[in-house]
């Protein structure tokens, strides 16, 4: 009785769908109102006359009756279950501890020369619980080994990050040496109190764009199309995270904020991409006076003589996520 009430309301949301879709199609293509029988009897008189009506007005209504009885066909034919009663063949196992004559192991090659095996990465330490907390314990502090940094350099524009420097230490953070991420080099990495990251990416596309994220995630400008700025900012801090998640206990939980700054765009459809970017959990600004008003809103607190400490072991751990992620 439970299948029969389904396949009538299955019947009944697709005769539904097939009169609304009708509807639409008979309203855009001849400004004919199935529901309206005014518009029925205006039809009548009109067949009154050969050639009035169009041909394919009446195709299209064959069409719609069609395809709703080939619907209500399908939801409603029986269906049988076909349950095989052949009983699988049983196969012979081999006595335990014993391998039978075929399956013996091969004797190793003398001469097979394996490969060797590539040098291990530096990883950041694990930090099992708060610094402060290690200290008065007695067990080691994290200590960061200096590294010899030989990847390539940014090719991005100097006077832009002297820029984004100028911006974020006027608010109080510290800027670090950012660090290449796949194949995305950050324009800057600054740290704060309370566990605060900041990573910035500046985009050097300029003048009208459209932003557009899913799918190929493309921006169109005039100078042509280019991969979203906030997309390759999003999958670097997913790459952050993760690594944070591998190495720090569960107490300690960075901030971690993205952020895209353009060169003095104007992008056409910013405000309906607002949400989804922050779903992203990345700020998006058009230019660098934009990025420099909202940091003004947002400084980095005064840091207390206790906290010292702590900042410092939080300060050296980031450094090495850093060179971790120039090596790899």
């Amino acid at each position: 009785m439970k299948k029969r009430y389904e396949i009538i309301l299955l019947d009944a949301l697709w005769l539904s769908a097939m009169l609304l879709f009708a509807n639409f199609w008979f309203d855009i293509q001849f400004g004919f109102n199935i529901f309206s029988s005014a518009h029925w009897q205006y039809l009548s008189v009109q067949q009154l006359t050969p050639g009035r009506v169009l041909p394919l007005f009446y195709i299209s209504m064959a069409g719609f009756l069609i395809a709703a009885v080939a619907g209500l066909y399908f939801i409603s034919r029986p269906r049988v279950r076909k349950i095989n009663l052949t009983p699988e063949p049983e196969w012979p196992s081999a006595p335990v501890g014993r391998l039978p004559e075929e399956l013996k192991p091969l004797a190793k090659d003398p001469e097979f020369s394996p490969l060797p095996k590539a040098p291990a990465l530096p990883r950041p330490p694990r930090i099992i619980s708060p610094v402060q907390a290690q200290r008065k314990t007695g067990q080691s502090e994290i200590k960061v080994q200096p590294i010899n940094n030989t990847i390539n350099t940014p090719t991005v524009n100097t006077g832009t990050n002297e820029k984004l420097r100028e911006i974020f230490e006027n608010s109080g953070y510290i800027v670090k040496n950012p660090p290449r991420i796949g194949d995305l080099r950050l324009d800057l990495l600054a740290i704060g109190m309370d566990e605060t990251l900041y990573i910035v990416f500046a985009d050097p596309h300029t003048g009208d764009m459209t932003a557009f994220e899913g799918g190929d995630s493309k921006w169109a400008s005039n100078n042509g199309d280019f991969i979203s700025p906030v997309w390759r900012i999003t999958q670097a801090a997913e790459k952050i995270r993760t690594l944070f998640s591998e190495t720090l206990d569960s107490d300690i939980q960075i901030k971690l904020k993205a952020i895209v700054v353009m060169n003095n765009a104007n992008i056409l459809n910013k405000d309906a991409l607002g949400r989804i970017w922050d779903a992203f959990g990345a700020d998006v600004f058009e230019s660098m006076d934009g990025l420099a008003e909202f940091m003004q809103k947002h400084k980095n607190r005064k840091m207390n003589s206790e906290e010292k400490e702590d900042f410092d072991a939080y300060a050296e751990y980031i450094d090495t996520v850093a060179d971790y992620f120039n090596k790899t």
